[in-house]
């Protein structure tokens, strides 16, 4: 008995060829599938190596801080509750240039430059940094983006 297969000749099968030519279709589909699971799974490893082995964070704002956790100074939360204040964040500006500074993660996407009154508030930082060593670049002091942290270790 003779089988058509229309799709890419019109060549005459046997039964035998056909069945083999259809297994093959199978494997061919169930190889596009594992390809895909496969494919999405680097995918996934690749963001995640890209979040993890950040080097570069763009500052978004500038802040000086004014310690008054001794002034005994209250600040009304969100939430509607009264608290002691520590700092009070104001906006500010640094000088351009590139600085090499200690940084430390207060919060996130917060950074301390160490052992000066100023604060940094990134966009989309995960590195986690307690007192590293960073070049802190400033671009400009009156844009969206004023500079980039470019982390060393």
């Amino acid at each position: 008995m003779r089988y058509k297969r229309t799709i890419n000749s019109k060549k005459s099968f046997t039964l035998k060829d056909y069945i083999y030519i259809c297994a093959i279709d199978d494997v061919i589909k169930k190889n596009k599938t594992n390809m895909k699971k496969h494919l999405s799974f680097i995918i996934l490893l690749l963001s995640f190596n890209a979040i993890y082995a950040q080097k570069t964070c763009d500052i978004e704002k500038i802040y000086f801080a004014q310690d008054v956790s001794y002034d005994n100074v209250k600040v009304i939360t969100n939430f509607g509750s009264l608290e002691d204040a520590e700092i009070i964040l104001t906006p500010s500006s640094l000088d351009e240039g590139q600085y090499k500074v200690e940084l430390t993660r207060k919060a996130q996407n917060i950074y301390k430059i160490e052992n000066q009154n100023y604060y940094l508030m990134t966009k989309y930082c995960y590195k986690y940094s307690n007192r590293k060593d960073v070049v802190l670049i400033i671009n400009s002091r009156y844009f969206y983006n004023k500079g980039s942290i470019i982390f060393t270790e």
